[in-house]
């Protein structure tokens, strides 16, 4: 059964590889929405996301936390997320092609606004996903 699911992770990957468009990006200049910015904290850790299903609400403002907790580099990849939403313009440039990467022991932040739907998340690096560093976005 692992090799199985293993086997689906990594064609899923080799798709999206051989499927990858560019991702263009949405911003807001709404400052007193983005000001009020809830934060939610998202750990990423030896091949894992903590939490891995994130639930969040649409319309509302957030400030994703990314801490990397090891101390090599992950990535949080949501493409169709980060397209749907709605991203502060100064934090536009850390999301390059539906992706944010983080440094080991390094924290980044983004502040959005999220539509509706279920987005993947993977971390990017080669064989992470494979190896269990997936999860979901749920945006009601």
């Amino acid at each position: 059964m692992v090799m199985r699911h293993l086997f689906i992770v990594s064609l899923v990957l080799l798709s999206a590889c051989a499927s990858s468009r560019p991702i263009e990006v949405h911003t807001t200049a709404d400052s007193a929405v983005l000001a009020n910015a809830e934060s939610v904290e998202i750990r990423l850790a030896n091949f894992s996301f903590k939490p891995s299903d994130i639930h969040l609400k649409a319309g509302r403002a957030y400030r994703l936390v990314l801490f990397n907790e090891t101390s090599g580099g992950h990535s949080f990849a949501a493409p169709d997320f980060f397209e749907s939403a709605q991203i502060a313009p100064a934090d536009a440039d850390k999301v390059s092609d539906g992706t944010i990467d983080i440094a080991g022991n390094a924290t980044e932040t983004v502040v959005l606004i999220p539509t509706t739907g279920t987005y993947d998340l993977v971390c990017g690096h080669f064989g992470h996903a494979a190896l269990g560093m997936t999860g979901e976005l749920v945006v009601d």
